[in-house]
Formats: structure tokens, sequence, C-alpha cells
């Protein structure tokens, strides 16, 4: 196909000296303004999801929150996409600290002869299984909306995630599949990535999840076990898959079109109810926090820090019994711009998952009962009572001791104070 060279018209311009001494030191100093910006930026964002983790290793892997890219693959840097739910590629996405990706796997039967001539060759593919979005025959649908030219191999994104943890040993990342293959077609996909077998967690072997409940992130950095891959099939792939719905509980996926499911939090059809409970623990919690069309606007709006720590406090987690999500599932996971945005929410529950047992009054000896204060508001000398500590607002039994003044001070009510009644 011929292919146009847009050098072959300008090699022979040439700039004036003088204009190039003119505008040098104020395009130098622009260039270095916004590299220095952009470097920063990404510094920051990619350390703060490392600083959160690195800081204890030793807690159980459910006793973790992770960032999560809902349709990660659908993306304005890893192909052409003119329906995006990211900005940044999949690689870029890991670097900035995203560590649980949405993905969607189709069996796609090739391109058919008369498709290949008419795209002039940029629509030639082989069968295999891709990541295209939305239902059975989404591979066909609409180029750009259902799939993207070029077309994603589901095997290269699960390569470049491979190669990411081979170079950062320490780092674990869960992928959610929706995938639409057979198991065959899947696991030949899978079979193409080198050194999977290196870095994947098979949870019905070693240690046994079933039997045993969840390691610790340490267990799992030593062991190299830190690729954990679920499937929405019940027909695993021993030593590679696991189904989703053995472990995880999620919430219905759309927060709706103008956001009107913002107050709700119902589980999601498939899922097993919020309250489940196996032999061997508690399933893990995704919650989904996206519209039903993707946009830069609502997702500023929606991944506010405020507006999603609210809806995890007072929606998400009340509505699952009191469940802290293990991952939140965004779009546009970037935005807003500025330092108020899902990874400091996800910064926030780690924190309070380290410090369960220091910033709440726990009893020494009695299993899993706190301080709370009751449920009538916030009024000089509101009664306190003890309750479960996993349940219940979390103001409401966030409690910590102040060494600066000798007071036990509500976390996030920081004017509130424990006090003696004046009877004695």
């Amino acid at each position: 196909m011929l292919k146009s060279n847009p050098g072959e018209n300008i090699k022979n311009f040439s700039i004036p000296q003088s204009l190039i001494i003119t505008l040098m030191p104020k395009v130098t100093q622009f260039l270095i303004t916004i590299l220095s910006e952009i470097t920063i930026s990404s510094l920051l964002l990619s350390l703060v999801q490392t600083t959160a983790i690195a800081q204890e290793q030793s807690r159980t892997f459910d006793s973790y929150a992770w960032l999560t890219t809902h349709n990660a693959f659908a993306n304005y840097e890893d192909s052409r996409w003119s329906v995006a739910y990211q900005s940044h590629s999949i690689d870029k996405q890991l670097r900035n600290g995203v560590r649980a990706f949405m993905l969607d796997a189709h069996y796609f039967e090739g391109t058919n002869w008369w498709i290949c001539r008419l795209s002039l060759g940029y629509d030639c593919y082989d069968p295999g299984v891709y990541l295209c979005h939305g239902n059975p025959g989404a591979c066909l649908t609409f180029a750009g909306g259902t799939y993207a030219l070029p077309r994603q191999t589901f095997h290269e994104a699960v390569q470049t995630i491979v190669n990411f943890l081979k170079e950062n040993p320490k780092e674990v990342v869960t992928i959610f599949l929706e995938d639409y293959t057979s198991k065959e077609q899947l696991e030949s996909s899978l079979n193409k990535v080198s050194n999977l077998n290196d870095v994947i967690y098979d949870l019905s072997s070693g240690w046994k999840v079933t039997e045993r409940g969840w390691p610790s992130l340490k267990w799992m950095q030593d062991n190299n076990k830190r690729l954990i891959i679920y499937t929405k099939q019940q027909n695993v792939i021993p030593g590679k898959t696991a189904h989703t719905y053995d472990f995880i509980v999620e919430n219905y996926w759309s927060i709706g079109s103008i956001a009107e499911n913002y107050n709700k939090c119902d589980k999601r059809g498939e899922s097993k109810p919020y309250n489940t409970k196996f032999t061997w623990g508690a399933p893990l919690f995704t919650m989904n926090h996206f519209r039903d069309v993707p946009s830069t606007i609502t997702a500023a709006i929606d991944n506010n820090y405020n507006n999603l720590l609210n809806r995890v406090d007072n929606v998400c987690s009340p509505s699952a019994g009191g469940k802290r999500p293990n991952f939140i599932a965004v779009d546009f996971y970037e935005l807003p711009a500025g330092y108020d945005r899902a990874l400091q929410v996800v910064q926030e529950i780690n924190r309070r998952f380290s410090s369960l047992n220091s910033n709440y009054i726990q009893a020494k000896y009695g299993t899993n009962k706190c301080i709370h204060k009751q449920h009538d508001g916030w009024g000089n000398g509101n009664p306190i009572h003890i309750w479960d500590c996993d349940v219940g607002p979390e103001e409401n039994k966030s409690w910590e001791y102040d060494s600066n003044t000798g007071y036990i001070k509500n976390r996030l009510n920081r004017n509130k104070c424990l006090h003696k009644q004046h009877d004695g």
C-alpha cells in the first residue's frame, strides 16, 4: 500500500538562523516548563500507590485496595479508539499506579478477504483472541467503538503486564476478564505470553486460598505469585485462571448515564450476595464506579476524591455490610487533574486497612469489638457503645489517641473527643 512521506515535502525547507536565535530561548523555556510539569506529575502519580502499599506488606491480600481501570484496553494510546474509556496505554497505567485491569476478550475468526481489500490492508488479521468491547460479535461491529485498528490481541496486553511484573518484583496485578471465548481459545492465547508461568498465581495450588484464606502480600512477593487472572467463565484454565465469583463480589456495573444510581450500590446480578461467607473467609469486593457512556467531563466529577470517598463510606460500604472495597474501578483514572482523584481514595482505604487496630479503640480480649458512636448525631452528650469493628460508618468508629493533647479524638471529625459524664 502506498503511504505518504511528509519528510519529502519539507526536506529542502530551512529556517533562517536569525529566527532560530530569537525563538530558541522561549522554546527551550517552554519545553523545560512542560516537561518538568509532566515529569513531576507522573512521578508523584506513580509513587503514591507504591508508597501506600510499601510501608506494610505483612497484611493478607484481602486487606488491601487497588486502583482498577474499567475497559483498560480501550484507550487513546494503544490503538485508535473513538469511544475510549482511558487516556493512557496499559503500560502507562501500570507505571502510574494502576494494579487491576478490566479486559474484554473475544474470539475473532479473522478478517474476511474482502474487508482486508476494502481496508487497503489496514484490517487484515488472523483468527485469535482480541480485545473488543461489547457482546459476542463486537470484533466486527464498529471500528473505533467496539474494536480498534490496529486490532489489539489479548496475549500482547497480558505480555505488557508480565513484562512490568518482571521489571518490578514487588508489584502484584489482577486481571478481570469478561471473556467471550472457549476455554481452549483463551488457553491458546495465554500460552503465547512469555514468562507467564513465572508470575501467575494459581489460587487452587500451593497456598490454596480456598483452604487457607488469602496469603500475605509479602508471601505473594517472595514466592513470585503476583498475577491473578479472573474469568467470568465457570470452566477455568487449571493453573492460570480462577472463576471471578468464587472469590469476588461486586456492585452493579454503572452509576447511570446521569449518575442516577450514585446513591445505590446494589450487587451485580451475577455476583453472590455481599454477605457471602466461605469456609476460608469472605470474598473480595470490587466497587464499580463509572457511567454507561465514558466521558472525561463526568469522570472528572465522579473520580473527585470527596465524591468517590463519600460513595465508598456512605453508600457502597454500608450496602456491602461494612466491607471496604478491594478494587475501585473507574474510567479515566487520572482525572480530575490535581491530587484529589481515585488513586488517593485507594490510598485512604489502604491507610484504613493498615491502621485498623491503631485508629479504632478495640477490645483487647473481645474479638472484633470496637467503640462506636451511636447513630443519632454528633451533638454533645451523644453516647458511644460497643459494636463489631468491621461494620458501620467509618466516622462512627474511627477514634484514635492524640499524643499531642492526650485526648481520644475522632479521626474524621477532629473537634469531637470522648468525655466522661459529670456524675462522678
